[in-house]
């Protein structure tokens, strides 16, 4: 018998697969032979061998490995980040909020995947990003930020209804509501030049005072906290205008209304 090496990886995928495992065969002699890692995990194959076999961590992902696995087999953070797994995939196999820190993961990923205000302390988040994530500022002192910490977040002034002050300009004309820019002239009190939500913010703060450093997405977030602690506030990152004035206007009944907002009073409205 002279059969060749192709013909040999034809007929290696025809076998049952759990025979292949059972034969001994290695997961880098299936992978040549042309097996996905969906294969190799129905096939028994643990996901360590399938990593070493030559699989990328993405291939193992969408093969249905969890990331404990991955974790077991050695992978760092940033390799399962860059593979498309989730920050609450890496909570539940036992990753660090330091090492998915350091993954470049992001603090409101972290609050949502169900880390605590106090592991991002540990991981070396500063207080603003942990505020501006979504934590409340007695969650951040309770994880053991000093009020020293919070200093920016002192800084910050307080706006009086916002939401319903912005839809009014818009509506007027004062303000050009357009999500793809933040604005070029931030330090004007209402100059008709189109800015994003985000924008607008940070505009009616400096009018108060307020010193703005280049942050955009993050000091955003934190002038919008500040004037209302218990309202979600937008994803300023995001550049969609309808979205983002439905949001607005729903912001500003609830500020005319002075209902706190909870979900039932938001499906209420």
């Amino acid at each position: 018998m002279n059969f060749t090496k192709e013909q040999k990886d034809l007929a290696l995928k025809a076998i049952n697969k759990s025979q292949l495992l059972s034969a001994g065969y290695s997961a880098s002699q299936l992978l040549s032979a042309g097996y996905s890692a969906s294969e190799l995990l129905s096939a028994g194959y643990s996901a360590s061998e399938v990593l070493s076999a030559g699989y990328s961590a993405s291939e193992v992902l969408s093969a249905g490995y969890s990331a404990s696995e991955v974790l077991s087999a050695g992978y760092s953070a940033s390799e399962l980040l860059s593979a498309g797994y989730s920050a609450s995939q890496l909570l539940s196999a036992g990753y660090s909020a330091s090492e998915v820190l350091s993954a470049g993961y992001s603090a409101s990923q972290l609050l949502s995947a169900g880390y605590s205000a106090s592991q991002l302390l540990s991981a070396g988040y500063s207080a603003s990003e942990v505020l501006s994530a979504g934590y409340s500022a007695s969650e951040v002192l309770s994880a053991g930020y000093s009020k020293k910490d919070l200093a920016e977040w002192d800084a910050i002034p307080v706006l009086e209804m916002p939401y319903s002050v912005m839809l009014s300009e818009i509506k007027e004309g004062k303000r050009i509501l357009k999500q793809s820019t933040f604005g070029d002239k931030l330090t004007c009190h209402i100059c008709g030049t189109p800015m994003c939500i985000g924008g607008n913010l940070v505009q009616m703060a400096i009018v108060k005072g307020y010193k703005f450093k280049g942050d955009y997405v993050n000091e955003s977030a934190l002038i919008a906290l500040k004037a209302h602690p218990d309202y979600p506030f937008h994803d300023f990152s995001k550049t969609e205008d309808e979205p983002a004035f439905a949001l607005l206007e729903q912001l500003a009944a609830f500020e005319q209304t002075g209902l706190p907002f909870t979900l039932e009073n938001f499906l209420a409205q």
